[in-house]
């Protein structure tokens, strides 16, 4: 295969990838999609505030750092949860990406009045929940393998957001602290 038929066997699956992503999203689909790669994520998160904001379904959320790479892509995604008035949990767990200036997601996330941002207590016991993302009862987004972003996605599943839920309010509700 030439580099060229690479390159356009690439853009073929990156266009695979984004349909069945916009089938599931659209239908509210309880299909599992697999990805790992950055261009990935930040296409179903982007999907995902989409859904928050058009069903007006809260978002609860772990992160690592706010990753620039996926979350500037994400700006107007999260505008249109804030003009939807989005109720939004998030937990950055190491600081956030090009620092809290120069992040422009976290810069319009602390902005937001509906957004309680999270950190981890000092000192307190070492958070295991997946880097994830929830939409409302039933949509999600969550990492099987933090180093290699590995994830699962699913527009309606309820039972595996369930237990993503009830984990996350236990987080936030004990060892977890609000940030400024």
């Amino acid at each position: 295969m030439t580099t060229s038929q690479n390159g356009a066997s690439m853009e073929n699956s990156h266009e695979l990838f984004r349909e069945i992503v916009d089938r599931c999203h659209k239908k509210s689909l309880d299909q599992w999609i697999f990805n790992s790669a950055t261009s990935h994520a930040a296409y179903l998160l982007q999907k995902l505030l989409q859904a928050a904001a058009k069903r007006k379904r809260g978002i609860r959320m772990i992160s690592g750092r706010l990753e620039r790479l996926v979350y500037d892509q994400l700006t107007d995604a999260l505008q249109k949860c804030m003009d939807a008035e989005v109720e939004m949990d998030v937990v950055v767990l190491d600081g956030v990406d090009g620092g809290e200036e120069g992040n422009v997601f976290y810069r319009k996330l602390r902005a937001y009045p509906r957004a309680r941002r999270y950190a981890p207590a000092p000192g307190g016991k070492k958070i295991r929940l997946p880097h994830m993302l929830v939409v409302g009862d039933s949509s999600l987004r969550y990492e099987v393998n933090r180093e290699s972003h590995e994830a699962r996605a699913n527009f309606n599943s309820p039972a595996i957001a369930g237990i993503l839920i009830e984990h996350f309010d236990e987080l936030i509700g004990g060892d977890a602290v609000v940030s400024a």
